[in-house]
């Protein structure tokens, strides 16, 4: 009955091979004592009690949940981190410690770590991802209001080597809206000058003053892009190159 038992696949379901193993050995010298027609009652209560003992010495496989535990352990800070992941690791080494845990308790310790250890890693490729767009359409727009909304988004991602890296490609972002802004309020600045107009005539000083004073309110507007900065300069450079001089005392002299 006990040789039944042993061989029984449920015996030994979620049990280390090692102490399987040492368990089938022990089967196979319990069978060929219950199988010697000459053997004593001691012979074969000493087969029992060896194979009995092989038994109570099963102990779980804990593999798996070694190999989940070591994996985990291996990700990056901000995996470790997340806050799902620290728990189902800290269960799963609750478990390891346990001195005989159920098959069930070590298979539920290692897929709930491996699960949180996937959830964590696609929550922080998803956030990669909606960073990525964002940043690409505030490269595509060089636009002030898309670097602000690029910021919320990679502020979500936790690799600190990508959040660099997007932050960097904003920050270029923001540098050539304010390189913009800068070369736009030196042609305004000169616009204003006094000298720039000195001589020319009234209809084009009247043009280039109109024409500064659409481009101030541009170039005072936080949210103007890379391209309405440099169309203001555009218009305003236009102007002053269509400054001409002022003939009207000349043709009266005339």
């Amino acid at each position: 009955a006990l040789i039944t038992k042993a061989k029984e696949p449920a015996t030994t379901a979620g049990m280390s091979q090692e102490s399987k193993d040492a368990l089938a050995a022990q089967v196979t010298q319990a069978e060929q004592v219950a199988a010697n027609a000459g053997a004593s009652v001691a012979e074969l209560n000493a087969a029992k009690a060896a194979l009995q003992a092989k038994l109570d010495a099963l102990r779980p496989d804990l593999s798996a949940l070694r190999t989940a535990i070591a994996n985990a352990e291996k990700e990056p800070a901000y995996i470790t981190n997340d806050a799902t992941v620290k728990q189902a690791l800290a269960k799963a080494k609750e478990v390891e410690k346990q001195p005989n845990p159920t098959a069930t308790a070590i298979q539920k310790a290692a897929s709930d770590l491996n699960t949180a250890v996937a959830n964590a890693k696609k929550k922080e490729a998803d956030a990669q991802t909606a960073a990525e767009q964002a940043v690409a359409q505030a490269e595509h727009n060089q636009d002030p209001d898309d670097v602000t909304s690029a910021n919320a988004k990679v502020a979500a991602v936790q690799d600190p080597t990508k959040k660099q890296a997007f932050q960097d490609r904003l920050n270029q972002v923001t540098a050539n809206v304010t390189a913009a802004r800068t070369a736009l309020s030196a042609l305004i600045t000169k616009a204003k000058d006094p000298a720039t107009t000195a001589g020319m005539s009234q209809e084009t000083k009247d043009a280039v003053a109109a024409q500064a004073t659409q481009a101030e309110q541009v170039a005072a507007n936080a949210g103007a892009s890379v391209a309405e900065l440099n169309a203001a300069k555009a218009a305003l450079q236009a102007k002053l190159d269509a400054l001409r001089p002022d003939l009207s005392a000349l043709r009266t002299a005339i």
